[in-house]
């Protein structure tokens, strides 16, 4: 299923809010049913966050001009696919690793010129992906959609779990590519993906909806 806190086709999660009863399983037999699954999921999730935020504390270098709020939400997106079938433990590991992953992966796409203001590949591609694939070297619960219990490749579960996982991100990797790629063929021979140069120095904010999303960066601002 589709991850609920962004638009990115990588956040594959064993969630809904249909799960607590015949998926009901994994970590909630470990809690022997005292917690209900929404809770779980919330306690993995908030986990994760405090991971993100230790990360930052001890490696100060990976601060400066990218938002905390990138880290956090990378951490998010990479525990959404996992956090049925991991432990606390793991989900801290997982949220870590994506913090710190997101900010070269941001850096790296800088670099080559991809035109990503928001970091939506680097959150949402790169960590969601990471997310998916930690299934494969994580997994100690079965949330009904593994099959079996320790599958994780620390657990003894062996490779076929992983390869499972890396078979699903190259199937979303090439759903995607075509998908996309037709929709903004079409986009272009149609109407355009660019707006005229005058409105992209304005900002779409301005043209849009008449203000300013950003006005400490606006004209004038010690920022522009």
């Amino acid at each position: 299923m589709l991850d609920e806190v962004g638009p990115g086709l990588f956040d594959l999660a064993p969630r809904s809010g249909a799960v607590a009863h015949p998926l009901a399983r994994g970590v909630l037999l470990r809690l022997q049913r005292l917690v209900d699954v929404e809770e779980v999921f919330d306690l993995l999730d908030e986990l994760m966050g405090e991971a993100r935020q230790l990360v930052h504390v001890l490696e100060p270098r990976l601060a400066g001009r990218h938002a905390d709020q990138l880290r956090v939400l990378a951490g998010l997106v990479a525990i959404t696919a996992p956090c049925g079938a991991v432990t606390p433990v793991w989900s801290i590991v997982i949220g870590g690793v994506a913090g710190v992953l997101v900010v070269f992966s941001v850096l790296f796409f800088d670099k080559i010129k991809i035109d990503d203001p928001v970091g939506a590949i680097s959150v949402h591609g790169v960590c969601g992906a990471w997310g998916l694939l930690s299934i494969g070297l994580f997994a100690r619960y079965d949330d009904a959609f593994l099959g079996r219990e320790d599958a994780g490749l620390i657990y003894g579960g062996g490779l076929e779990q992983l390869a499972v996982q890396a078979l699903m991100l190259v199937i979303i990797l090439a759903w995607v590519s075509i998908t996309t790629g037709v929709l903004f063929g079409v986009l272009k021979a149609t109407i355009g993906l660019r707006v005229s140069e005058e409105e992209e120095m304005e900002g779409l904010d301005a043209a849009e909806l008449g203000l300013e999303a950003y006005p400490e960066f606006g004209k004038g601002s010690q920022f522009a």
